[in-house]
């Protein structure tokens, strides 16, 4: 692991799971849908962020209006683009940042992580 890989580690404040679920999104702007519903993966997540990989690029800074599939629930977010990058096969790795931290997917990456746990 380099040194900047390290570095970006110490830098989360919060774990992430990696794990698959769903999530569908739609672009926003001004309340108003600028995009078509798309339905993707998540790769992993954390209570403010979440890593989704897509089959079309997203503009860093766009503003996304979410809902997530975690085992029975599914919980409605909002947040924004942090970055896109582009990966082989044409897909892209997203990265999203809620507008504020999702205290019931934290709980429920809380109880995950202590499953987990050996």
């Amino acid at each position: 692991m380099s040194k900047n890989q390290v570095d970006q580690l110490e830098r989360r404040r919060h774990p992430r799971l990696k794990s698959l679920w769903l999530i569908s999104y739609v672009g926003k702007e001004g309340g108003v849908q600028k995009s078509p519903i798309s339905i993707t993966r998540t790769l992993d997540m954390s209570p403010v962020g979440v890593k989704l990989e897509t089959i079309e690029p997203l503009d860093p800074n766009a503003l996304l209006e979410m809902e997530i599939a975690i085992k029975e629930r599914i919980f409605s977010v909002h947040g924004q683009v942090v970055y896109c990058r582009e990966i082989p096969a044409a897909n892209y790795i997203v990265g999203i940042q809620f507008d504020q931290p999702v205290e019931e997917i934290i709980k429920t990456l809380s109880d995950d992580l202590v499953e987990a746990s050996p």
